[in-house]
């Protein structure tokens, strides 16, 4: 019988057991993150010089578009390896290979489906939000603003828990796919059917510890900053000010910002790891733990 407790700790296992598996990605993501930065200080640069300039920006900024188109798609890249070996670690361990880092048909039927979910998501946002929008504007007619702001309120109460099931429901798709090796969506739906609550608990457990890592990282990494963006208020020159004081901190490499490298990488791959250690566990138990029964779903 699947419980939240299992899915949650078949991420800490992994995690736990595999812990040079998680270094090396680890090392991986962070020297992803330093290259782009790298790639990004000329960025940074043209903003601190632009100031207040936001045409002198943009006409500066234009011919580096591709560039940042090709850092975005080897982010994504990477992303969808790091998202794999975990895995991989998981439903395939016999293998483990360079750490269970691959880059053949399994990540690029990852990265397919990435790239419809995203795509998945915009349109229920739009499917979701403008009618929201519409009811709202026709409440505001009928009964005033309050009216608008109960059904804006209602209104998006129900469509984040629409998603929310719809991502739960869902949610064995990538692990479903790198264990049949080919793309399965359906099965998510079947094999979750009656185990909502359950992997929703589990879930929201793993996504309140991540959050939670996350917020004490930026707190100490960005605090500062953010903290003088609030203070700066309505003021324009403040606010500038700070946002050029944080793209200047970031556009320099010093002992500090490597450690917000590190930091960030470690938390990264760990939360990375934890998810789909979570999901793989759930996708193993819901499936019956066989790897080698593609077959039966053709």
């Amino acid at each position: 019988m699947l419980s939240a407790g299992t899915v949650i700790n078949g991420g800490l296992r992994l995690i736990r057991e595999r812990p040079v598996a998680v270094a090396v990605w680890t090392l991986l993501y962070l020297a992803a993150t330093a290259l782009s930065a790298l790639a990004m200080r000329p960025f940074s640069a043209m903003m601190a010089g632009a100031g207040a300039d936001p045409q002198a920006l943009a006409m500066q900024m234009l011919p580096m578009l591709r560039w940042f188109f090709l850092i975005y798609l080897a982010m994504l890249g990477l992303f969808v390896m790091l998202i794999a070996a975990p895995l991989r670690a998981v439903l395939r361990p016999e293998e483990a290979g360079f750490f269970y880092l691959r880059a053949g048909m399994d990540e690029l039927r990852l990265f397919a489906i990435l790239i419809l979910f995203v795509i998945l998501l915009y349109a229920v946002m739009l499917l979701g939000i403008i009618p929201i929008g519409l009811l709202a504007a026709a409440a505001a007619l009928a009964a005033g603003g309050a009216g608008a702001v109960v059904i804006m309120f209602v209104g998006m109460l129900a469509w984040l828990g629409l998603l929310v099931w719809l991502e739960v429901r869902f949610s064995l798709v990538f692990p479903l796919t790198l264990l049949r090796r080919r793309i399965i969506i359906g099965e998510s739906w079947r094999l979750t059917r009656g185990h909502f609550w359950t992997l929703f608990g589990a879930y929201l457990v793993i996504f309140l510890i991540v959050a939670a890592a996350w917020i004490v990282l930026m707190t100490i990494a960005y605090g500062p900053y953010l903290s003088a963006m609030m203070r700066a208020g309505q003021d324009p020159q403040a606010l500038q000010a700070a946002q050029l004081q944080m793209v200047g901190r970031f556009g320099t490499i010093t002992a500090g910002t490597v450690l917000i490298w590190i930091a960030t990488s470690a938390v990264g791959v760990l939360s990375l790891a934890f998810g789909a250690g979570a999901i793989a566990t759930a996708a193993l138990e819901l499936s019956g733990g066989q790897r080698d029964i593609a077959e039966t779903f053709a």
